[in-house]
């Protein structure tokens, strides 16, 4: 039997905790596959466990094929290709879920204003996230558009702003 687990940066240390267990008293018939974009952000515990597997974003022209055979229009294509940067499953999500495509859009705009705005602004954004998922998945969205704006233009602020988020 397997189980996915996707996300499991996000496991909480009490799950994480339980988790372990599980891996410190292997069965022969039972396998586990964890899914996550921050694998930093897993405890050792259960890296010093697992055998780790990158898999890459896919190209640009693989992520807009995908788009394309859709009927995504071109505004809502853009958008998800921004947000997704090249997170295959991200931009299927996207693609089909309008609600989850609305919400990473407002994040978007929002994290936006928390990388190129001035302080006052920043605080009007950063008091609307009080909740540490949503704050964290904020962080995500800022991590993945100062990515993306480092590789299309490298320039050092942003690599500082990058290296000032992540964890």
């Amino acid at each position: 039997m397997i189980f996915i687990i996707d996300n499991a940066d996000r496991m909480q240390i009490p799950a994480a905790n339980a988790f372990l267990k599980l891996l410190e008293e292997p069965n022969d018939k039972l396998s586990f596959i964890l899914t996550s974009h921050y694998p930093q952000k897993i405890i050792d515990t259960i890296k010093s466990r697992a055998q780790e597997v990158i898999v890459k974003p896919i190209a640009k022209n693989a992520s807009q094929k995908m788009l394309d055979n859709t009927g995504v229009d071109t505004k809502k294509s853009a958008q998800i290709m921004f947000v997704a940067s090249g997170l295959p499953a991200l931009i299927s999500n996207l693609i089909n879920d309008q609600a989850k495509f609305e919400e990473l859009i407002a994040l978007a705009a929002d994290a936006k204003v928390l990388v190129s705005s001035n302080s006052y602004d920043k605080s009007l954004i950063v008091s609307r996230y009080s909740d540490r998922a949503k704050a964290l998945e904020l962080l995500n969205v800022i991590e993945r558009i100062l990515r993306q704006l480092l590789s299309s233009t490298p320039e050092t602020k942003t690599l500082v702003k990058l290296d000032k988020i992540s964890v």
